[in-house]
């Protein structure tokens, strides 16, 4: 027997959302009737059944990813995106179950570690099928620039090469003051996410170098001056300085003299050495050596030679010394011009005087016999007539009594003429020792035959021979004094 079995379908418009597959909405109903007649051979009942459709889809997931360069913090990333197939699927109704984070220090590449088991749909209407990409943090090596060589110029100050850094370690010197060649190897610090910049780990090694300062304009200063001529190499100390500093000799700087004997302009080379390089100079005088002029001198006639001041480094010409009183000139001249001069800075010839002034008579002994005077001054020298003095003699002869002008000359001076009375001198008269109980007189005391006498009957007489016989005295036999006066 055959069964029909009519179905009646009713097909719905369906409102999907495509943000999501969890809550699907139901729009209204339009029924259409279709009827289907079938044939059975058996007795079948008649159904009506209404059934909705499943919508497959795939899901993409993509892990987010970052990638980062070394550099000893923590980085992370988190997440994924999600796209599908079908635009009416609403990326809402996925549902993750997992870790979607990663987070790390060191270098190397960490998998976020996304599966698509992990992943879900909660919208009954959709079969999703998710294709799922892994997330990835990668921290790089840091790269490192190779530090390049230095060259400084000294300046007293401290230098480095390459500056510290935790991405490698130094050996060698790699801070310095004083000028030189130095060098350093660099080890980058691979163990801590490092690398050169040329890719590789491999230790580095520099040259550098802090070069000598130019120190040609340096000031350099001779500390003596007046510097005299010695005959012998002149070296006076040097100040030498740069920049506000004083350098030190044998240690910066070397010095070389030249022209440095004789009178005239003497040369200082400085040579730099050590910290600093070039040469400097300064000149330097040397004078001629600086003599007083002789100076005149006057003195009071004595006798006695006078002369003037004499040295060794000049001569005179001329008179420069003499006894007798007058004016004496001489010229004195140096006995090198080219290494001495005088004091005034010249080296002309100088006039030098000597002067003998008169010696000025007081306190005079004067004795004349009016025909000759015999002086003696208060020093006790016997004056010269005619040499030392003139006398002009006005004579009483009865009185015997003369007076004698007298005008010093030559030597001596004193008043421009000097009087007096004098007694005048008999110069027949002589002096006896007269023994007044003999009646005989003798010459001196010496005589023997006084060795016997009684001193009181001796005394001193002044006469002429001729008054002592006329006073009937008679000369003593001994000693013969009439003898001794002729």
């Amino acid at each position: 027997m055959k069964k029909i079995v009519g179905i009646v379908l009713s097909l719905g418009l369906l409102a999907i959302s495509a943000a999501t597959c969890a809550d699907t909405e139901e729009p209204a109903e339009t029924e259409q009737s279709v009827e289907i007649t079938e044939e059975t051979t058996s007795e079948e009942t008649e159904t009506s059944e209404t059934t909705q459709a499943v919508i497959d889809v795939t899901v993409t997931v993509t892990g987010n990813s970052a990638e980062y360069i070394y550099d000893g913090l923590e980085h992370s990333v988190k997440g994924y995106e999600i796209s599908c197939n079908d635009e009416t699927f609403d990326v809402s109704s996925v549902v993750f179950s997992g870790t979607d984070e990663i987070i790390a220090t060191e270098v190397g590449e960490y998998p976020m570690g996304l599966s698509a088991d992990m992943f879900t749909c909660s919208d009954e209407a959709f079969n999703a099928t998710f294709e799922v990409t892994d997330g990835v943090l990668k921290i790089n090596t840091a790269s490192v620039e190779i530090p390049e060589s230095k060259t400084f110029v000294f300046d007293g100050t401290e230098k480095s090469c390459v500056p510290e850094s935790e991405a490698y370690s130094i050996d060698g010197t790699n801070t310095a003051v004083d000028a030189g060649q130095y060098e350093i190897t660099l080890s980058i610090n691979a163990s801590g996410g490092y690398l050169w910049s040329d890719g590789t780990n491999e230790d580095k090694t520099l040259s550098w170098a802090i070069e000598q300062a130019d120190a040609s304009e340096a000031s350099v200063a001779v500390n003596d001056i007046n510097i005299e001529y010695t005959g012998e190499e002149i070296t006076p100390n040097v100040l030498v300085g740069m920049g506000g500093i004083t350098l030190e000799r044998d240690k910066d700087y070397t010095i070389q003299y030249s022209d440095n004997v004789n009178v005239g302009t003497a040369l200082v080379t400085v040579s730099f050495t050590g910290n600093y390089k070039g040469e400097a100079s300064a000149t330097f005088e040397i004078a001629p050596v600086s003599y007083s002029v002789p100076k005149s001198h006057s003195y009071v006639y004595s006798g006695e030679e006078k002369s003037l001041d004499t040295e060794e480094y000049y001569t005179y010409s001329g008179d420069y010394s003499g006894t007798n009183a007058g004016e004496y000139i001489a010229t004195a001249v140096l006995v090198d011009k080219t290494t001495t001069c005088w004091n005034d800075g010249s080296t002309d010839d100088k006039q030098v005087t000597l002067t003998i002034e008169p010696y000025v008579v007081t306190n005079a002994q004067i004795t004349t016999d009016g025909e000759s005077t015999q002086i003696v001054i208060d020093n006790g020298t016997d004056l010269v007539e005619g040499q030392d003095f003139t006398a002009e003699y006005d004579i009483d002869t009865d009185l015997e009594i003369a007076t004698v002008k007298i005008t010093y000359i030559g030597n001596y001076t004193g008043a421009d003429e000097v009087t007096g009375d004098v007694e005048i001198v008999n110069e027949n008269e002589h002096t006896f020792i007269l023994n007044t109980r003999t009646g005989k007189y003798h010459y001196n005391y010496n005589c023997n035959g006084l060795n016997k006498s009684n001193p009181k009957n001796l005394s001193e007489v002044t006469a002429t021979i001729e008054e002592m016989h006329e006073n009937g005295y008679s000369p003593c036999k001994l000693c013969n004094p009439d003898d001794q006066y002729e």
